[in-house]
């Protein structure tokens, strides 16, 4: 049997810390293209801690949906 995976979208989600304060944000990106590298989510990533006044990229979660299809 053969197979057919058909990508959906892919999101990321960064999450961001205040180094002292404990403060935890973050922040969702829906939409993006099918396979970003993880060089690529990372800079997307410090350049959104670099908006913020003393935040630090923490970690970034990437989703993937797709589906696969059964060809008989």
């Amino acid at each position: 049997m053969q197979t057919k995976q058909n990508w959906l979208s892919t999101t990321v989600n960064y999450h961001f810390v205040q180094p002292g304060t404990g403060t935890t944000r973050q922040q969702r990106l829906a939409n993006v293209i099918a396979n970003p590298s993880d060089e690529q989510v990372l800079a997307v990533g410090n350049a959104l801690a670099n908006l913020g006044e003393a935040t630090n990229l923490e970690s970034a979660e990437l989703t993937v949906r797709s589906t696969i299809l059964a060809n008989d």
